[in-house]
């Protein structure tokens, strides 16, 4: 399920309060013909008088999606003399929303340089977030030289200071040898850490590790466990994962063309419908005799009703 990268719900009530006014497409209306909420006027007046919170709700509620029979809203440009003075007085989330703001063209125009100098400030003071950015954006060249040296120790900051998501990314890069020597152990250690903690990716991606062949640390059980226990947590991406394992089989675990069917037929039905079997599903539901397949289409009934079935309490040896 997508969600929205900014998630105030009085930023986001008041940014669908603003007024629909309607004027001349090519000119904003003048500020005293625009009808405000009385919580955009409160906000306002508290933001004018220099309140730091009121200022970074108020930006936020700029920069959420306008209704286009508003007008061209230079919501953008407001928003960013807002967040700059929310810097000013010391906020790293400000900073670090300047820089999404420029990376992501979001009520501004596309600017990398730019967003990368907000991002490092932010960084600079001490934001997990905007350190993982900046690792993403050397690590995928996103308007940069593609660097993923710079991309490891911007995660690397980022683990020191407890984030999940990168001790995830570490492990990733180790795991698959991503502008870093390739270390199944190294790889193992991080996911582990973020895994440990309840971060269902690193769960999905600890998974992976343990079904890896070359990296020494192949453990069939391991990887049913932990993508089976991501599925736990809600994770989607792990269903699909266990379904595979179970048909291609891994480590000690031997093909089970039967759970791969359900597991598989699960992803199938929370996908989104295009209106076609994948091929995966198409295979899997050939390789059963008409008595399994009808015994696994009750079966899968049920889990859609009551859930599938609970991961193992206990991590295996």
């Amino acid at each position: 399920m997508k969600k929205r990268f900014i998630a105030l719900v009085l930023a986001f009530g008041l940014a669908c309060s603003l007024s629909q006014t309607v004027f001349c497409a090519d000119s904003a209306p003048p500020d005293h013909f625009i009808k405000r909420s009385p919580e955009e006027i409160t906000l306002r007046a508290a933001a004018a008088k220099g309140d730091q919170d009121a200022m970074y709700t108020l930006a936020v509620a700029l920069i959420e999606p306008i209704a286009p029979e508003a007008g061209p809203v230079k919501e953008g440009e407001e928003a960013v003399e807002l967040l700059k003075k929310c810097v000013e007085g010391g906020s790293a989330d400000a900073a670090f929303l300047l820089g999404y703001m420029h990376q992501y063209a979001t009520g501004v125009e596309r600017d990398i340089p730019v967003a990368l100098s907000w991002l490092k400030k932010a960084a600079e003071m001490g934001n997990d977030s905007a350190l993982i950015t900046l690792g993403t954006i050397y690590r995928k060249g996103d308007g940069v030289v593609r660097d993923r040296i710079k991309a490891r120790d911007y995660y690397a900051k980022a683990a020191q200071q407890d984030n999940l998501n990168a001790m995830t990314s570490l492990g990733l890069m180790y795991m698959d040898g991503d502008g870093v020597h390739q270390d199944g152990k190294l790889a193992q250690n991080w996911l582990r850490r973020a895994a440990g903690r309840g971060h269902a990716p690193a769960m999905v991606a600890l998974g992976k590790l343990y079904a890896s062949k070359d990296l020494g640390v192949l453990n069939g059980s391991k990887a049913i466990y932990w993508t089976h226990k991501a599925i736990g947590q809600g994770h989607f991406p792990g269903v699909y994962a266990l379904g595979l394992l179970y048909r291609d089989g891994v480590g000690s675990i031997k093909p089970d063309a039967y759970t791969a069917y359900l597991w598989l037929g699960l992803t199938f039905e929370l996908a989104e419908d295009t209106g076609e079997v994948p091929y995966w599903f198409e295979n899997a539901a050939r390789v059963l005799t008409p008595e399994q397949r009808k015994k696994a289409d009750a079966e899968l009934d049920r889990w859609l009703k009551n859930g599938p079935p609970s991961p193992p309490a206990k991590e295996p040896e």
